[in-house]
């Protein structure tokens, strides 16, 4: 099965064995992104973060209820999540947490090889250390043309070449 989210915020179950919409997640958003951990996913919207079990019932995580995650990375045991109000590194029960880089509109992170987290965001590019937690923040001022970027806008190469 395939979920799929439509412009107006409806979230579809798709069968693809059956090429059909079997039911609708009743649940409206804007899905940003997901991913999977233990057995759910959990989707970063618009509104905040929902999880989904793989019955397709799912919970409203509320702690950010009305925050839009635009980005979500799992590494070990913590959740990055990429904000309008910055990066969130959570514990997996959504209740410990702390943001850095804070009112940075975030849109979109990844990982590299060397154990650091970039992320894109208004203007500006941000590195996160896992290891020694030392954040970085690279904006005109380094002599790169910046502009706004978007979510789903950060690319690895197979080289670790991030674009």
């Amino acid at each position: 099965q395939l979920l799929l989210n439509s412009t107006d915020g409806s979230i579809f179950i798709y069968n693809l064995i059956k090429q059909k919409t079997t039911d609708t997640l009743k649940y409206r958003a804007q899905i940003f992104d997901i991913t999977k951990d233990d057995g759910f996913l959990i989707a970063g919207h618009s509104g905040g973060l929902i999880k989904i079990q793989k019955d397709f019932s799912f919970e409203i995580i509320s702690k950010w209820n009305g925050v839009s995650v635009f980005g979500i990375l799992k590494k070990d045991s913590s959740f990055y999540l990429a904000t309008q109000d910055g990066l969130i590194i959570s514990e997996p029960d959504f209740i410990n947490y702390r943001i850095i880089f804070k009112e940075n509109f975030i849109y979109d992170l990844i990982d590299d090889n060397k154990g650091n987290l970039w992320l894109s965001g208004l203007s500006s590019v941000f590195r996160y250390n896992y290891k020694t937690q030392r954040e970085s923040h690279f904006d005109a001022g380094y002599g790169q043309k910046l502009d706004e970027f978007y979510n789903n806008t950060i690319l690895m190469n197979s080289a670790g070449a991030i674009y």
